[in-house]
């Protein structure tokens, strides 16, 4: 038997294809939530470009600028 995991594993395109749907038909967009929107994307990708730019890979441990903030800067811009 399966446990929850595993399914939710092996199914996980599936599942974000239909969370995807669900979101789109409830949503109830307004200019203001999608100025608010907006504006976080791009705080996102301001942050994933400050990141991107600033490390000098296989020349030294980065933990200066965004590094310094957080661990893994270009996922937290992706979020």
């Amino acid at each position: 038997m399966h446990n929850a995991t595993e399914i939710m594993i092996k199914y996980r395109s599936f599942i974000g294809i239909l969370c995807l749907i669900a979101v789109l038909k409830l949503a109830t967009p307004n200019a203001l939530s999608i100025f608010i929107g907006f504006f976080f994307m791009m705080i996102g990708m301001f942050f994933r470009g400050w990141s991107s730019g600033y490390i000098d890979k296989d020349k030294e441990l980065a933990v200066d600028g965004p590094y310094s903030l957080t661990r893994n800067p270009l996922y937290f811009g992706n979020l």
